[in-house]
């Protein structure tokens, strides 16, 4: 998957979500599942549910950025799931 500069990423300070273009991915499951990554990322805003790992500095690796990747994942693979995507994600 090659994505546009930038790439995907959520970014708390601003409370705004980037995706690349459906174009710069493979098929549109891979493109929703990205979003949906990060859309769930953004849940754990300040004005939303103030998760611990998104206003602080997280270090790749580290227990809290760990936790809040493990979040986006089941998030996103539960929305994959209910949008019925789920069925062309390897």
């Amino acid at each position: 998957m090659a994505f546009a500069p930038g790439g995907a990423y959520y970014q708390p300070a601003i409370d705004k979500v980037n995706v690349p273009p459906l174009s710069h991915f493979e098929n549109p499951e891979e493109y929703y599942s990205t979003f949906f990554h990060e859309i769930v990322h953004s849940t754990g805003h300040k004005k939303r549910l103030n998760r611990k790992g998104i206003e602080e500095i997280a270090a790749f690796g580290d227990e809290t950025y760990s936790k809040e990747e493990l979040i986006a994942e089941m998030g996103a693979a539960m929305l994959c799931g209910h949008a019925e995507l789920n069925k062309n994600l390897g």
